[in-house]
């Protein structure tokens, strides 16, 4: 770096020091001279299939919550009582309507984020 070699260290190797060897089948197929997709970035394959990963969990945690707030609004609807959890136990359609309505109307919109969930991981994917 200091400019005092010659010459000498831009000649070419000698031929017996070079040799041949295949790197990959992707990397010697023909038509692949300038392909930037043979040049990997350190780390790249990993950062993709985490993506990859996170949004399948994604996909599987909008589908469970679909899935349990869409069965407990088809059931409290279907039977006109809903069941929650604490010191009041069963609340029915006729007695208390405001309690009834909201935990119905609840379901509606945890079964919506759960649908947008899955429609939001489905789109990751595709893209």
């Amino acid at each position: 770096m200091a400019g005092t070699a010659g010459t000498e260290v831009f000649n070419p190797a000698p031929e017996n020091i070079l040799q041949l060897s295949a790197v990959s089948r992707r990397a010697n197929r023909v038509g692949n001279d300038d392909n930037a997709k043979l040049i990997e970035v350190p780390g790249e394959r990993e950062r993709l299939l985490g993506n990859a990963v996170t949004v399948n969990r994604f996909i599987i945690a909008g589908a469970l919550l679909a899935l349990l707030s869409i069965s407990a609004l088809v059931n409290g609807v279907r039977k006109g009582r809903v069941y929650l959890r604490g010191p009041h136990g069963r609340v029915d359609r006729r007695r208390q309507p405001i309690r009834f309505w909201t935990s119905i109307i609840a379901s509606g919109v945890a079964a919506l984020i759960g649908l947008a969930m899955i429609a939001w991981g489905i789109l990751q994917r595709l893209v």
